[in-house]
């Protein structure tokens, strides 16, 4: 492959956890769907591997009986009597617009500076994939669903119901299902998207379609998850989906490629706030949905 940035030979691999990401468009463009992370693993010999080629070992079994002895400080005891030196480490703080790795399962996922806020730039996917005529309970195992599998769910995210999601509280801006050091967001924390992006107080305030562009502003650029670009142009990094619903009244999926719905943790009377993004509409909706019903979540770092 091409380089397109950094070097390897300047990673500080003792300084943080590293993964490897992998993403392929079998199309040979720029739409990359991706096929998973793995935890890059430090292995002591492997450290040592630079100096092998320099070494003549006439007996091969005292090859095999090498063995780590201790760490001092930053060097390394071998128990053949050689030594490493470990290079300095810094410390490296993770800023937004870098990957977040959820610690519970290793996925990865794009993080977009808007405003003063950090949010996700992907659905969340996180939990079991259970059948769409089925509930989501409260049996400490966090259930989603997928919308035509499981292969879905890792380019739109799980869709979840709205107590799942808050993980059976009503708190607004509590955790839920999202990370340690995110949240969900409340209906303000959604309106203060919107009005960095160009609506009004009192279009933010409003219900229905609001916004003249801002839902364009959100939307993914592309009609590669969305029936058509039509009124898209993403300039807010946000990138929404058109992920669709898990409709509760008759238990099936909707609206895939159509329109993106995404949970607040906020309630109205006894549903839930919801924003509506549609795939021919440049504005946003506000509206509530029954809680049953299966929607995307987005979280927002605290």
């Amino acid at each position: 492959g091409e380089v397109l940035s950094g070097d390897f030979q300047t990673i500080e691999w003792g300084a943080d956890t590293y993964y490897l990401q992998t993403e392929i468009d079998v199309a040979g463009g720029n739409n990359y769907q991706l096929l998973g992370t793995t935890q890059v693993m430090a292995v002591p010999i492997a450290i040592y591997a630079e100096e092998a080629g320099n070494v003549v070992y006439t007996d091969t079994s005292a090859i095999n009986e090498l063995q780590i002895l201790t760490l001092i400080g930053d060097t390394i005891i071998i128990s053949n009597g050689n030594y490493i030196v470990i290079p300095e480490l810094t410390n490296q703080i993770w800023k937004c617009g870098d990957i977040l790795i959820d610690d519970r399962d290793g996925k990865s996922y794009k993080t977009v500076q808007i405003g003063e806020q950090c949010w996700m730039a992907e659905n969340l996917n996180i939990g079991v994939s259970i059948s769409v005529s089925n509930d989501q309970l409260d049996n400490s195992i966090i259930e989603k669903y997928c919308y035509y599998g499981t292969s879905y769910c890792h380019i739109y995210g799980g869709l979840y119901q709205w107590d799942e999601m808050m993980q059976y509280t009503t708190m607004p801006g509590a955790q839920g299902i999202c990370p340690t050091g995110w949240h969900l967001p409340t209906d303000d924390e959604w309106k203060i998207l919107e009005m960095q992006l160009g609506m009004t107080q009192a279009e933010a305030d409003a219900s229905g379609l609001r916004g003249i562009d801002v839902g364009g502003k959100l939307k993914e650029g592309s009609a590669l998850h969305w029936e058509t670009s039509n009124e898209s142009t993403n300039s807010s990094g946000f990138s929404a989906v058109g992920g669709g619903l898990r409709k509760n009244s008759n238990e099936s999926f909707e609206d895939i490629f159509e329109y993106g719905f995404y949970w607040t943790s906020g309630l109205i009377s006894s549903v839930g706030m919801s924003r509506v993004l549609k795939t021919s509409e440049a504005g946003v909706f506000r509206e509530g949905h029954i809680k049953m019903d299966g929607l995307s979540v987005r979280c927002v770092l605290d």
